[in-house]
């Protein structure tokens, strides 16, 4: 049965509760979290004084001057979350930093991993491509969709627009680790339906409008993209202890 988008809010709730039952995920969370706070407030800052700096010399009015700093400021005040986990997927995409998440998963399986499958598709560049796509196209969507946020009546449409993103990049991340350790992700089965997509996202979507304090879920999709991947693998182990 295709999942739906309640399907998608469950699996996340499903996440949210065992990052902080099980120790192992819960340090992992903080520690992302952690990085991910000083990185990103150094990197909207960086960002928000640059664009400043361009406007005071490109704009000789000092209205337009104002008007146009405001703009740059309620734009990264929107996508500050957004920034947030592009980063957070930037730093697991080049340095790793997921060998907790992953360790805390995988060991739980009983189905032996795959080896033909490992070693057909452990590490191949379209996993890290699509990984790349998705994180680009995350980012394209989110600075075309901003200024839906802006206004209450569009609001909702901008948060499921951003789930969608955010999803689509916390799964395709998911998938190429459950590749690496040879076992199938359900996207290699089924399509997920975009309506899951968004309901699995939209509860850190919602939080990220608010800069800095809605980041605190966003390493918990990273949680709950490689929970709905291993779906399968997980009901398992479930059924056989």
């Amino acid at each position: 049965m295709a999942l739906r988008f309640v399907d998608g809010i469950r699996v996340f709730s499903r996440a949210f509760a065992r990052t902080w039952l099980e120790p192992e995920l819960r340090s992992w969370y903080f520690r992302t979290l952690a990085i991910t706070f000083v990185f990103a407030i150094a990197l909207i800052v960086v960002i928000f004084l640059s664009g400043s700096w361009a406007f005071t010399h490109y704009f000789e009015k000092p209205l337009a001057t104002t008007l146009a700093i405001l703009a740059w400021f309620l734009m990264l005040l929107y996508l500050s979350g957004r920034l947030a986990s592009l980063l957070m997927s930037v730093l697991v995409l080049l340095i790793g930093g997921e060998s907790s998440l992953t360790r805390h998963y995988f060991k739980k399986l009983t189905t032996p991993p795959s080896e033909e499958l490992r070693a057909g598709i452990r590490l191949k560049f379209s996993d890290r491509s699509r990984e790349l796509l998705a994180m680009l196209r995350s980012l394209g969507i989110s600075l075309l969709a901003w200024p839906l946020l802006l206004l209450p009546i569009t609001m909702p449409l901008g948060v499921l627009i951003f789930s969608w993103a955010l999803a689509g990049e916390s799964l395709a991340l998911s998938r190429r680790l459950c590749h690496e350790r040879g076992y199938e992700a359900l996207q290699d089965r089924e399509e997920l339906s975009l309506g899951a997509q968004m309901g699995l996202a939209v509860l850190p979507s919602s939080m990220a409008l608010f800069p800095v304090l809605g980041w605190v879920l966003l390493p918990i999709l990273q949680v709950a993209g490689l929970e709905m991947q291993l779906a399968r693998e997980i009901r398992a182990a479930r059924s056989s202890s």
